[in-house]
């Protein structure tokens, strides 16, 4: 992304003080907030002044240029909201820069972001590999961990998680940076590190080529950020706008003003790594932005229909960099997305006790760990992450690894499929059939706010978890239907879809 933010060191620090927002009778720098407050006597509310004390504006409002505006459509507002709502002991001080690489949080402690540990053939990825992974035409032949998301091989991708507020542990940021990309030159250039490197080593090349190499160190193909309190459940997510430049970026609720006067030094200035052309190059603006040019609108995109079980999405290629570098989402725990995000009315699906080969029941699974929203997360992530189906990406050696082709449950050890589904084919056989059939019995949607609450229980005519035809082994219903998409009539019997008889 070619963007920056325009925080110098100095600046930074003086964003950590409590920022002292106009009174609401004397508003400055905003003429229209003065106009409104002058007229209405009044704060907080829409196109009138932000407050001074407590809630800077009222109900689903955040404060952008000293007025309170729309968090759906003002970037800033919606920032400035989610600090608030998510806990920020000083809602009012700014975010500091942002980097695919590392971030500052407000104490200024930078903390490194990791680059996926992709793998060909269990071997870390190097050079003399590449050529594997891209050269015959299959994007990710031989690549172990694809970007499960997004199909394809991913090896620049970066995510980079840390704590933007020292005052409150609760709140988890995770900055995404995807970036694929071609096959690098120098060969050698495939960590983020090395491409630096080679960036710098490049002070005697052309300035074409310095472009180039400062331009494969820097790029993204998609940079997104979520914020997270892991107490409340509350999270906001926020996508850049193009182009991707993830080395040096505003944060969202970046109000610098492009057009004062020495505006673009202090952030010329700032910049850790300077580009290779300089700041008066017409042709390379693009990367001087503040928050509300450097993100797109908060409707932009709606980003809970992939996080519909929480704010967290695990696979393979995520756990790369550490089961935990990523927090987990947990299924006690309340998911109450703000802002365009919650105006979608996210459910979780659940079900009673499973059948067990004895006769008797067990305890569900598949949700003992985390929750199971009801869309994606139910459908093509369900099947995905049980090896139903694979991208065009995958390789195989993907396809033949099982803690790779079923990844979910995380850890499960199991080395074949008839040892997997004797270990969690009930299990998984009633979650699919809730996933599609949530009225039936058996089956309760609750939700995502209140995980742990009754929720609206199924009370179709038929069931999940006492099905007398039509679950897993048991004969087919109708002569030859099955309870779910997961499973196929197969002489008569009902198996899972890759099971063999």
């Amino acid at each position: 992304m070619r963007i920056v933010p325009v925080f110098s060191v100095f600046r930074r620090l003086l964003l950590l003080l409590p920022i002292a927002v106009a009174a609401c009778s004397a508003v400055t720098a905003d003429e229209d907030a003065t106009s409104v407050s002058s007229a209405t006597g009044a704060c907080g509310g829409e196109g009138s002044a932000c407050c001074t004390t407590g809630a800077r504006c009222k109900g689903e409002l955040g404060c952008s240029g000293n007025v309170c505006r729309s968090i759906v459509t003002d970037m800033v507002a919606y920032a400035e909201y989610c600090k608030e709502e998510l806990g920020f002991t000083n809602p009012k001080a700014k975010l500091p820069y942002m980097s695919c690489f590392d971030s500052v949080t407000a104490t200024g402690t930078r903390a490194s972001g990791r680059q996926a540990l992709l793998t060909l053939a269990r071997q870390p990825l190097s050079a003399d590999n590449w050529d594997a992974m891209f050269g015959n035409g299959v994007p990710a032949e031989g690549c172990d961990q694809p970007n499960y998301l997004q199909d394809r091989c991913d090896p620049y991708y970066r995510l980079n998680v840390f704590n933007p507020d020292p005052g409150n542990d609760d709140i988890v940021a995770a900055l995404h940076c995807r970036s694929d990309g071609a096959k690098p030159s120098p060969a050698s250039a495939i960590t983020a590190a090395a491409r630096l490197d080679a960036f710098e080593a490049s002070t005697e090349a052309s300035a074409s080529e310095r472009t180039r190499l400062f331009d494969l160190w820097n790029g993204s193909n998609e940079i997104v950020l979520t914020m997270t309190n892991l107490r409340t459940g509350k999270a906001c997510f926020f996508h850049a706008a193009t182009p991707y430049f993830g080395s040096h970026l505003p944060a969202p609720d970046d109000e610098t003003n492009l057009s004062a006067p020495g505006a673009l030094d202090r952030v010329w200035d700032d910049l850790p790594v300077k580009p290779p052309y300089g700041k008066d190059d017409e042709t390379h603006r693009t990367w001087f932005r503040n928050g509300e040019t450097a993100w797109q609108k908060p409707d932009f995109m709606r980003c809970t229909n992939c996080h519909d079980s929480g704010p967290f999405m695990h696979d393979p290629f995520i756990d790369s960099m550490g089961e935990d570098y990523l927090p987990r989402d947990r299924r006690t725990r309340p998911y109450i997305p703000l802002g365009y995000q919650g105006q979608f009315d996210n459910k979780m699906v659940k079900t009673g006790p499973v059948r067990t080969d004895s006769g008797g029941t067990t305890g569900q699974r598949c949700t003992s760990c985390h929750a199971m929203g009801s869309e994606r997360a139910c459908g093509s992530w369900f099947d995905r992450a049980l090896g139903w189906y694979f991208p065009p990406a995958a390789s195989a050696e993907s396809k033949r690894d099982q803690s790779l082709a079923r990844y979910m449950p995380i850890d499960h050890g199991v080395a074949s499929t008839a040892e997997f589904y004797e270990e969690y084919g009930h299990s998984i056989d009633a979650m699919k059939c809730c996933c599609e059939h949530s009225s039936w019995q058996g089956c309760t949607t609750v939700p995502a706010a209140t995980p742990q609450g009754e929720g609206t229980a199924g009370t179709g005519a038929r069931s999940c978890t006492e099905s007398t035809c039509g679950a897993w082994k048991q004969d087919c219903c109708d002569g030859g239907s099955c309870n779910h998409t997961g499973l196929t009539c197969v002489s008569g019997k009902c198996r899972f879809k890759d099971e063999q008889p």
